[in-house]
């Protein structure tokens, strides 16, 4: 197995882990404001980690949170562990899609079969993201919360596969290969693996309305968010989408392998 690329130095990946283990036991410390406060003078390393590390949800309270990529290159001991605890919901999630097949399974089931405490396990469930169908559930942690398992919970044996699938996507400079590629050719590249960065965290993070009213994802809808978010997704081209957003559903619907890319023309 090839072994990664070192993408971020040791502060980018301690603020890394510093957002992970609040997220894990203190979230409420990781008010965006606040945060940006007590680690003023890694305000550029924030910056820097921006879209493609650090979600920003809309709630009472803006909060920083990392996405699974950014989970994956935090690289530590307590990141390992929630990919292992991940690993252990997806085969409790396996069993029950096996043997009830597009029945939903409680939440409090999965907490009493795996023994993993019910806010933690939520969050490792919101990392997910097509494993599992919120089926309608706006919170998890409610009472008598609900997810269906999807068909997806069989492409990966552990999950930290996906994240690492990602990265070339998400990091394109640190997998360049030895080929010489002329430059138009290299930047149109870049910049649609811009875009499919951008579409994978409107995904992850806006995945409700990504999808149809049958729960279908559509690259159309993503792109429309994409260009909705372009100052906060293309701050390297100056806040503007790289291409038109019809383009920008063909290159989703492409790269992530959606069967609307035929009826778009």
């Amino acid at each position: 197995m090839s072994k990664d690329p070192e993408i971020l130095n040791r502060r980018e990946k301690e603020i890394l882990h510093i957002i992970l283990d609040r997220q894990i036991n203190n979230p409420a410390s990781l008010g965006v404001d606040s945060f940006r406060h007590e680690f003023r003078d890694d305000r550029k390393v924030l910056d820097k980690l921006g879209v493609i590390q650090l979600i920003r949800r809309n709630s009472s309270q803006t909060k920083y949170e990392l996405s699974i990529v950014g989970v994956y290159l935090t690289d530590s001991d307590l990141s390992r562990r929630i990919f292992s605890d991940i690993d252990r919901i997806c085969d409790v999630l396996r069993d029950w899609y096996r043997a009830n097949f597009g029945s939903s399974i409680r939440i409090d089931d999965i907490c009493n079969t795996t023994e993993l405490d019910k806010q933690y396990m939520v969050t490792c469930i919101d990392w997910l993201c097509d494993g599992v169908s919120m089926e309608r559930t706006s919170d998890l942690t409610s009472e008598g919360a609900v997810i269906k398992p999807t068909e997806h919970l069989f492409d990966f044996k552990h999950y930290k596969e996906i994240p690492k699938q990602y990265l070339p996507l998400w990091f394109p400079a640190y997998f360049k290969t030895k080929t010489k590629v002329h430059a138009t050719t290299q930047i149109i590249t870049e910049k649609k693996l811009a875009v499919v960065g951008a579409a994978l965290y409107i995904l992850a993070t806006f995945p409700d309305q990504c999808k149809s009213k049958e729960g279908i994802i559509m690259g159309s809808k993503i792109a429309r968010l994409i260009d909705a978010k372009s100052p906060f997704l293309f701050p390297q081209y100056g806040g503007e989408p790289p291409f038109a957003t019809d383009k920008i559903a063909r290159i989703v619907n492409e790269y992530l392998k959606i069967p609307e890319a035929k009826s778009i023309t």
